[in-house]
């Protein structure tokens, strides 16, 4: 039987091991994406009445459990097998699995096994791969050192990035390049997402990224992986409270760093405006569309021009302070208030006022002098014709 606990219980896992007469051992192994299995053999000395198999990741809010009553003769070889179905069971790619069991005798004494980790890595290609300076740059496209313009574009925008977003950047991070398009939107399929033009797991410190074109992979990489830099950047420089960091400003805050900006972002603002199809800021606090790329190109569009107006009115002074308030827990609408003095309302409403196109006539008085002029010249040629 399989359930969920609240993974608080990972905490528990420390308590007395079983005794050596009860000789355990356990394995663990996966298929990407399909499976993951783990077993465990255990002679039934001392007698027991029930074993759990808990599993945990970083991702997991609560703690994965089976539990299995077992009723084997005293000292018999016991052995349990669980496969979770990973169709079924999201669990993120390049993550780590900690697993570990717990038994119970007939007297009701608990023994806990050690903790286990598995590396959950996508091993359907053999990455090639390149460490430089707490990067670890992972890509498989051959033809061209992709590995080596990562590199260089990770070491060009990391410095400008935690120029604005200070952060402790030891943890290290690692990149990986899928070779085409289908296999990184099939990977990102494990993240529930199927659209994303590239995917950042900050927690884990991971990026995943397409670079498919030799010929558009440094354009395209100085787009998207400054862009995924920053989302890691602003996890460390919020640690806790990351959670509470509004979709539009870490995601509009990643635009400003993209090497080689975006042109559908300016094209896009532009049809939302005119057509009066503006998405409300307050509810791209905590997420953003994930039907379609379309809808999501949308929110983008307008929190990179609201993150624009926002350095470029107040300075990047006051985005530092607003990170630091989301670290200290201030959440969507009170970072605005505390920071800026504005609600996310009026924040909107000045940034409309800078980028609403104006279809209404103002008249310059330079028109007047211009009309006088042509009416001068109108008026000449007349009298000279009738002359």
């Amino acid at each position: 039987m399989a359930f969920l606990m609240p993974s608080a219980s990972i905490v528990q896992a420390q308590g007395t091991p079983p005794p050596e007469s009860a000789a355990p051992e356990t394995t663990a192994s996966y298929t990407f994406g399909q499976a993951l299995d783990f077993t465990l053999s255990v002679i039934n000395t001392p007698t027991l009445a029930n074993a759990t198999l808990h599993v945990t990741t970083p991702q997991f809010a609560t703690t994965y459990l089976v539990d299995f009553p077992i009723t084997a003769d005293p000292g018999a070889t016991i052995q349990l097998q669980h496969t979770i179905n990973l169709t079924e069971v999201y669990i993120q790619p390049f993550t780590t699995i900690t697993y570990w069991w717990t038994l119970v005798d007939s007297d009701n004494i608990s023994y806990v096994l050690p903790l286990q980790d598995i590396a959950y890595d996508d091993d359907t290609f053999a990455w090639k791969s390149q460490s430089e300076a707490g990067i670890d740059m992972y890509w498989i496209a051959d033809g061209q050192d992709l590995g080596q313009v990562g590199m260089d574009v990770v070491t060009e925008s990391l410095p400008r990035i935690l120029s604005l977003i200070p952060a402790d950047m030891s943890g290290g991070i690692r990149i990986y390049l899928y070779p085409s398009a289908e296999e990184f939107q099939a990977a990102l399929r494990l993240t529930r997402q199927d659209w994303a033009g590239g995917h950042a797991s900050p927690k884990l410190g991971v990026i995943m990224l397409p670079a498919e074109n030799p010929r558009t992979a440094v354009v395209d990489l100085r787009r998207s992986i400054p862009h995924e830099l920053s989302h890691l950047v602003l996890y460390r420089a919020t640690a806790d409270n990351y959670d509470n960091v509004p979709r539009w400003f870490d995601e509009g805050l990643a635009t400003l760093f993209e090497t080689v900006p975006n042109p559908n972002y300016a094209i896009t603002l532009e049809s939302l405006l005119a057509n009066n199809e503006l998405i409300p800021f307050n509810q791209l606090c905590t997420q953003f569309p994930s039907d379609s790329s379309d809808a999501a190109l949308r929110a983008y569009a307008q929190s990179n021009s609201l993150m624009q107006y926002i350095q470029d009115t107040y300075g990047n002074t006051k985005i530092q302070e607003m990170i630091t308030a989301l670290a200290d827990g201030a959440n969507c609408e009170t970072v605005t208030t505390r920071v800026l003095g504005r609600t996310v309302e009026q924040l909107t409403a000045d940034w409309l006022g800078t980028v609403q196109p104006d279809n209404g006539f103002n008249f310059d008085t330079s028109y007047l002098w211009i009309i006088i002029i042509v009416a001068g010249f109108i008026l000449t040629g007349l009298l000279l014709f009738r002359s």
